[in-house]
């Protein structure tokens, strides 16, 4: 399931959630985004309950991600192009390149909304756009290179 928008810097102290930490709260289908696994969070509801803690070799974590496992980024676009399905997970067999690319012009306005919003770890601090261009390369278990980019 995907919580989206989360306002997670306009949640109280003592609401916030940790990484893997089981919460409950009311959602509803998201109008804006027709991805099956998309919700919208009413945090007024929110209530936390335990950290799953990356014990064991994330043995307590992996139940969560297993189900979103698949073979390859050609099987994200594929189920993404079927039944709009984007959230899942694939391991690499192998990270071939990562291209960072600083020519780039500018950002887009809602990538410089994001980088100047003000920074979770320090009081009055703001972020800055970096206008950098990514791109990673991987090997797959499929035999086929996928690029990345971000």
């Amino acid at each position: 399931m995907r919580l989206f928008p989360v306002p997670f810097r306009d949640i109280p102290f003592a609401q916030r959630f940790k990484k893997y930490q089981h919460i409950s709260l009311e959602a509803e289908r998201h109008s804006g985004d027709k991805r099956p696994e998309t919700f919208r969070p009413n945090v007024d509801t929110l209530e936390l309950g335990d950290v799953v803690l990356p014990k064991k070799m994330w043995s307590e974590r992996r139940c969560f991600v297993e189900p979103l496992l698949v073979d390859s980024m050609c099987d994200v676009l594929q189920r993404q192009q079927g039944n709009g399905t984007s959230l899942a997970a694939f391991r690499p067999g192998e990270v071939l390149d990562l291209v960072v690319d600083d020519d780039v012009d500018e950002w887009d306005s809602s990538k410089t909304g994001v980088a100047a919003q003000p920074s979770l770890f320090f009081q009055g601090k703001h972020g800055h756009p970096v206008p950098l261009a990514l791109s990673l390369s991987v090997l797959s278990d499929v035999q086929r290179t996928h690029p990345v980019d971000d």
